[in-house]
């Protein structure tokens, strides 16, 4: 016997709006940032292709050691959910 599953996956900019705003998220709870500058972020992404952390960064709102650390922490609540 043989099954074949198919499962919906959603097209790239809502993957990518997704991850973003898991990291955002993580950016939120470790006091990072507040809503309003992860609110501008999400816009200029909508229409940029660049990765949230980056437009966080260029925006001036957080350092790359900050996104590291989200990062870090989304990586390891995802082994922890698959594990």
């Amino acid at each position: 016997t043989k099954f074949t599953v198919v499962l919906p996956v959603p097209p790239r900019k809502k993957r990518i709006e997704a991850i973003s705003k898991l990291i955002g998220e993580y950016l939120l709870e470790m006091g990072a940032i507040g809503p309003s500058e992860l609110k501008k972020a999400v816009e200029i992404q909508t229409k940029d292709r660049r990765k949230i952390g980056e437009i966080l960064i260029d925006l001036g709102y957080i350092r790359e050691e900050q996104l590291s650390a989200a990062l870090k922490r989304q990586k390891e609540m995802e082994e922890k959910l698959s594990g």
